[in-house]
């Protein structure tokens, strides 16, 4: 089950520092009492550490970038795929480096990543709804999403039929069913993660925001390539005027 007390703990020391964006550990730890499929990662200062790290792994990986406000790492040129051996890191680190201080970003460190299996692209997430409270979204992700604009958005508490019909209205509902003879993606599993992202927020409702995206979906289940959240202080609710009260 989720580990309740612990995400807790998170939120609350998170927010003592200010509301905000989590950084990206407290990201990891935050989704990971709720068993969200994340991807491994690891965060280093530098190229030399990214060089070491995608070493040990041996395999090909992701380098993105960590920097104070920077939330769309691909638009500033903080992301580079699919790098192997210690040359093509750490130049990518430092392609990275340059591309954000061009931006006006300073970097601040470096999540590396093994480059996942390729699948189909989603967007999953969480907006505060000032009227109906936290609203869950899913569609259509990768860079794309804001011209695919292919997204089913339900309200919280989540149940297992809005989870299922939210995927299966999506257009790109075919790409997930073997269209054209790909390989049908394990579609429970984004049902599954629909269901934690509703109980995450629904538990710590100080989660304003959460972005997940990509999601990336296979016949072997989804993993989250990259994520986000955002928390503020929960507002003290506004006493109702009392039936009472009369207009003068």
């Amino acid at each position: 089950g989720a580990r309740t007390d612990e995400a807790s703990a998170i939120v609350a020391r998170a927010l003592d520092a200010g509301p905000g964006w989590l950084d990206p550990a407290d990201v990891a730890s935050l989704l990971d009492c709720y068993g969200f499929p994340l991807i491994p990662s690891r965060i280093v200062q530098d190229a030399e550490q990214a060089a070491a790290v995608a070493s040990q792994w041996g395999t090909p990986v992701a380098l993105k970038a960590i920097a104070t406000g920077l939330l769309h790492k691909s638009d500033a040129g903080g992301v580079r795929l699919a790098l192997q051996g210690d040359e093509e890191v750490m130049a990518g680190a430092h392609a990275i480096e340059q591309a954000l201080l061009d931006a006006g970003h300073r970097l601040e460190g470096l999540l590396v990543q093994p480059m996942a299996e390729p699948g189909v692209e989603l967007l999953m997430g969480v907006v505060h709804d000032e009227s109906f409270g936290p609203v869950i979204a899913c569609g259509a992700g990768g860079t794309s999403v804001e011209v695919l604009g292919d997204v089913a958005v339900r309200i919280t508490p989540l149940s297992d039929l809005d989870a299922h019909e939210m995927l299966r209205s999506l257009r790109i509902f075919p790409l997930l069913d073997g269209y054209r003879g790909a390989a049908v993606c394990d579609v429970a599993a984004l049902e599954d993660l629909l269901a934690r992202m509703s109980a995450l927020v629904e538990a710590h409702p100080e989660v304003l925001e959460l972005d997940a995206n990509p999601v990336v979906a296979g016949p072997g289940g989804a993993m989250i390539l990259d994520a986000r959240v955002r928390l503020a202080p929960v507002a003290a609710a506004r006493p109702l005027p009392s039936l009472s009260t009369r207009a003068q």
